[in-house]
């Protein structure tokens, strides 16, 4: 349930808000532009430090069935949509990952993976705020 929670619900949440302030209305395109995909995948990365091993299910194989389905074109789903519930998702899925124990003991996430974290949460304010900071 942590892996879903993290990567798969988490992760439309760290694919949205940035694919929409790069303008793209379906996330099969967000996912081709190389900037998004490649933050999905460095995101995914660190998300994934945060979840312990799950018996029979392998992250990396999980990761890549993920972007894979994301940057399908005949599913068709819209940014709008991840968008929707995103408050409610960021505080559930995405913000944990950012708790001090959450890859475990005396182990932490680098700056970078840091980074790759609150991307997300910095450009979902950032849409919260619309066109009131120009």
């Amino acid at each position: 349930e942590l892996m879903k929670l993290r990567l798969l619900n988490a992760v439309h949440q760290a694919l949205s808000y940035p694919g929409a302030l790069l303008g793209h209305e379906l996330v099969h395109d967000a996912m081709a532009d190389k900037r998004v995909c490649d933050f999905l995948k460095a995101y995914m990365a660190a998300a994934g430090k945060t979840v312990p091993k799950v018996k029979g299910l392998d992250k990396a194989e999980w990761n890549k069935t993920v972007i894979e389905r994301f940057s399908n074109p005949a599913i068709r789903d819209t940014i709008y949509r991840l968008n929707e519930d995103a408050t409610n998702r960021m505080g559930i899925a995405l913000a944990p990952c950012l708790e001090e124990d959450a890859v475990g003991p005396k182990r932490c996430l680098s700056r970078a993976e840091i980074a790759a974290i609150l991307l997300p949460v910095t450009c979902w304010i950032r849409a919260l705020l619309g066109d009131s900071i120009g």
